[in-house]
């Protein structure tokens, strides 16, 4: 598990312990499709494309890795999870499944705090825009890769969207996504 922080490429990951979310087996079947739990839990804050954005502007306004990266450290980090948010997102290309479960997790405060430190000068519009609206809070719980590693991303709530109206449309194009009930994931205890 990392440690929290932003990383040189500009990502950074909140580590979850196994013990916050709610019981999970080893492997869940969904149909005919098979996952295995994830092989660590976390929740997204800046994943790569985001990343990229703000690797340039850490280039164009020096110390703001590490006015970032104290931003992030002194951030308060609890959340709560949401048994009645689970998706199951389906990825065509490259072929990958997950099971999310949505969180509660103060994101936008972290985001309004990050944009407040862009130096108008040095600042790249694109990194100002991409932190009005953060990904949606969840953790991934279950994957089809086989070795627990890999995720989908999720960059704007509106990725979300999107991926449960071509789910519930039918469109096979495209990130889909669906519903799911908790009963069908998660442990029935507390």
């Amino acid at each position: 598990m990392s440690e929290l922080g932003v990383s040189a490429q500009g990502t950074c990951i909140v580590p979850v312990a196994r013990e916050a979310l709610p019981v999970l087996d080893d492997a869940l079947g969904l149909g005919r499709v098979r996952m295995v739990r994830k092989a660590e839990h976390h929740f997204t804050v800046f994943g790569y494309p985001m990343g990229k954005l703000w690797k340039k502007a850490f280039s164009a306004q020096p110390g703001l890795h590490a006015l970032l990266d104290s931003c992030v450290k002194a951030h308060e980090w609890s959340f709560r999870p949401c048994r009645d948010r689970l998706y199951h997102l389906v990825q065509p290309e490259p072929a990958l499944a997950t099971v999310i479960l949505g969180i509660e997790a103060d994101l936008a405060g972290l985001f309004g705090k990050a944009r407040a430190l862009l130096a108008p000068e040095a600042c790249a519009p694109a990194l100002e825009d991409a932190l009005r609206e953060p990904p949606p809070p969840h953790v991934t719980l279950y994957t089809t890769d086989p070795a627990g590693q890999r995720g989908i991303g999720l960059r704007t709530a509106r990725d979300l969207a999107d991926a449960l109206a071509r789910g519930t449309g039918g469109v096979a194009e495209g990130l889909q996504a669906f519903a799911l009930h908790p009963a069908v994931v998660l442990s029935t205890d507390p």
